[in-house]
């Protein structure tokens, strides 16, 4: 945008072009987003929106990270974020794919977004290829890059190794490339020694080489940051894996499970007994701070809890609710005692609890009413007026009368490593109530 002064003159009249000999132009620079192609190498970064389709749904958004689909932004955590995510791409080669998600967490079929590679100011090279894997297999090594953006010729892959003796070797291999599709994933492989030591490790990294051209020589990324692997005398074990090495699930104290057996309405309606698992347990005091907030009435005679709330009340709810989710379900069965089943999964990723917001339109004190209104989270009281409560996840998978059924939760941490498992003891279904 381009602003012509109108106080520029004698008498603070409009500026007259024709009349002046003399002016001055005042530039306003607006930063508008511009929309960015599949396959495209772009300066300096970009941002990723994704906005939800529908009401009462989310979204969340995975990158292609060392060859795993990793969750890098998401608003299913907290019913206040916005009805978008946003995810800034400042340096690097991006892939990946959206998912919306409802309140019953149904999961939508994947939206795969384009590939994507930033290129940092004043780099007018070529981007690095990717490391995606390298695999340590007897006298080879195989490993794989994926492709950048831009005209190449070959890759460039440079071998490593660092051994406990000392007698490391370093090897470059250049693989020619014909046609392939820029962000192409490719494969490679090299001999390599037997292990001379307790152990040693190998590393790859790659270049890219540029088209070359009459009195020109193509332009060369950089080395790519190297994938690496250890070998040791008693093998590799899962040392492959492009994953990073984690500690393994510690054991949670064990779940308490049941089952409310079947149920006949006053207006005869037989309702089936439902199996639970109680996921965390309210004191006392956090029973009566409830209790001021929101109303805790049956449910169609069950002792599983219509919980509808004001909005602290809410608030009050999700704080006693969401420190207990971010899970997986799985159960298994055995029929007499004898040797159990596998183990199948119940339930999907559980990391939020569904709510309906009801609004009343009174003109002096127009209200909101929060419902909790989730198939798997229900709140559940122990025994009939006890008012002692506990908040569970209900089995909505079928059941064998006669059968005994246990659960285990898998926890995960924020960014969906395993943080640690419970388990329950056996359930036994007799008759659709439970022993």
């Amino acid at each position: 945008q381009i602003k012509i002064p109108t106080d520029l003159g004698p008498d603070n009249e409009d500026f007259e072009f024709c009349s002046k000999g003399r002016g001055r132009l005042v530039p306003t620079y607006i930063d508008q987003p511009v929309d960015v192609n599949p396959g495209e190498v772009v300066n300096d970064g970009f941002t990723i929106r994704i906005d939800e389709a529908e009401p009462d749904t989310c979204v969340s958004l995975y990158e292609t990270i060392d060859g795993v689909d990793t969750r890098v932004q998401t608003n299913c955590n907290d019913p206040a974020d916005p009805a978008f995510v946003e995810y800034p791409v400042t340096q690097g080669f991006f892939c990946g794919y959206a998912v919306a998600q409802d309140g019953n967490n149904n999961i939508s079929p994947v939206a795969v977004l384009p590939c994507i590679s930033v290129q940092p100011a004043g780099v007018a090279d070529l981007s690095s290829p990717q490391p995606v894997s390298l695999i340590l297999n007897g006298d080879q090594a195989e490993f794989s890059w994926r492709l950048p953006q831009g005209p190449i010729a070959s890759v460039l892959a440079k071998l490593e190794q660092h051994s406990d003796a000392g007698n490391g070797q370093s090897d470059v291999f250049s693989f020619a490339l014909a046609g392939e599709s820029l962000g192409q994933v490719m494969n490679g492989a090299a001999a390599i020694p037997p292990l001379g030591s307790a152990s040693d490790e190998w590393c790859v990294r790659f270049r890219a080489i540029g088209i070359h051209g009459e009195d020109r020589a193509g332009p060369t990324s950089a080395w790519s940051n190297p994938q690496c692997v250890t070998r040791t005398a008693a093998g590799n074990g899962d040392s492959f894996l492009p994953w990073p090495q984690v500690s393994g699930a510690t054991d949670g104290r064990a779940l308490d499970a049941g089952m409310h057996g079947v149920i006949v309405t006053p207006d005869q309606q037989v309702l089936l007994g439902m199996l639970y698992v109680d996921i965390a347990r309210l004191s006392a005091d956090q029973a009566v701070n409830l209790q001021k907030r929101c109303s805790v009435a049956n449910n169609d005679s069950l002792r599983f809890k219509q919980l509808a709330c004001n909005r602290r009340g809410k608030s009050v709810a999700q704080s006693l609710i969401h420190p207990a989710i971010n899970f997986m379900v799985y159960r298994q069965s055995r029929r007499d005692g004898v040797e159990a089943d596998e183990w199948i999964q119940v339930s999907p990723l559980i990391d939020y609890a569904h709510w309906n917001d009801f609004f009343e339109p009174n003109p002096k004190t127009p209200t909101f009413t929060y419902a909790l209104d989730d198939p798997y989270i229900k709140l559940r009281e122990t025994a009939s007026n006890s008012k002692v409560y506990r908040v569970s996840f209900i089995d909505q998978y079928p059941y064998f009368i006669g059968d005994e059924y246990r659960y285990q939760i898998v926890y995960f941490t924020p960014d969906q490593r395993i943080l640690t498992r419970r388990q329950s003891d056996w359930v036994l279904v007799t008759g659709g109530a439970a022993e």
